[in-house]
């Protein structure tokens, strides 16, 4: 996609987000600048930032969004072993507001950390804008101090568009497929969309909350179940604890990971080496493709 183009395209939508007495400022390149990313991803990039900010700028103050292109990576950046050597499209979203003390900055990308009280905020929103950019390949830097505003700044890597027509994953595997399916998210418009679609696919689905939920269920009798399907984040009883407590119980049984966080993010949660993950958003096609990727052994795979 062209990076500038898509940021031209989010700007009534964060025009509609900020108050009247925030100013939106956005300053995109004449020429196309292209980078391999997901549109509702990158959109949600914008909108977790400008809410941040609006929250800074209590008073009023200015929001700039800026694109351009920088010829590599500066300095630090590029030791990463995740590096891309190369052009980059830096992708800047700064304010004016109250800025973000010393002490407080190195953990601004940590999962669950806020300085918000609990009913004004989860301390995912960074957390997730980490992981997108990360899943994309990109790095992101912050700038900031108390008093003097914030910038972020994303660096994602420049491609050269192809002409060649995308090609789904697995375009003849069947998208139906049978099992019993032990589904955990607490989200409950996720959970019943999710629901949705895995009955939808033919399989046998059943619910829980929680992790403690889970593990009621998974000791009832009846028929076992065949696959796991768990948020990483839950609360109380985390993905991770979830699995091992079950796995205990029936060696071997397959798991897949549902998880907004890219992959150095979850790795602090420490999964499971065999465990499949797949990352949200992700399409219909996607996931079908992914429980029949994890339960049938002739379908090639690897672990994430």
């Amino acid at each position: 996609m062209d990076l500038a183009e898509e940021v031209r395209r989010s700007e009534k939508l964060l025009g509609s987000l900020l108050r009247e007495n925030i100013k939106l400022e956005i300053d995109l390149p004449d020429d196309p600048g292209w980078v391999l990313a997901d549109a509702a991803q990158l959109h949600q990039i914008l909108v977790n930032l400008a809410v941040n900010a609006q929250d800074a700028m209590a008073t009023g103050g200015v929001l700039k969004v800026r694109v351009e292109r920088v010829p590599d990576l500066p300095i630090g950046l590029e030791t990463d072993d995740l590096a891309e050597p190369g052009p980059h499209l830096l992708l800047t979203i700064a304010d004016t507001g109250d800025g973000i003390p010393e002490s407080v900055l190195p953990h601004i990308f940590e999962p669950f950390f806020t300085t918000k009280s609990a009913s004004a905020g989860t301390g995912l929103g960074l957390s997730t804008v980490y992981g997108i950019v990360r899943q994309h390949g990109g790095f992101i830097d912050v700038r900031s101090e108390a008093g003097g505003g914030t910038k972020f700044l994303i660096y994602l890597p420049e491609v050269v568009p192809s002409s060649d027509p995308i090609r789904e994953p697995f375009p003849d595997m069947p998208l139906t497929g049978s099992g019993r399916i032990l589904l955990v998210e607490d989200d409950s418009v996720v959970r019943d969309l999710l629901n949705t679609l895995l009955s939808r696919g033919g399989y046998d689905v059943v619910e829980a909350s929680s992790g403690e939920e889970a593990v009621a269920i998974f000791r009832q009798p009846g028929a076992p179940f065949d696959l796991l399907v768990s948020d990483v984040v839950l609360p109380g009883m985390n993905g991770r604890e979830l699995y091992d407590h079950l796995e205990a119980h029936r060696p071997g049984l397959p798991v897949l990971f549902v998880s907004g966080y890219s992959h150095d993010v979850l790795s602090k949660s420490g999964l499971p080496p065999r465990a499949h993950l797949i990352m949200k958003p992700f399409r219909r096609r996607e996931l079908m493709a992914k429980i029949r990727e994890v339960l049938h052994t002739d379908v090639p795979h690897a672990p994430y």
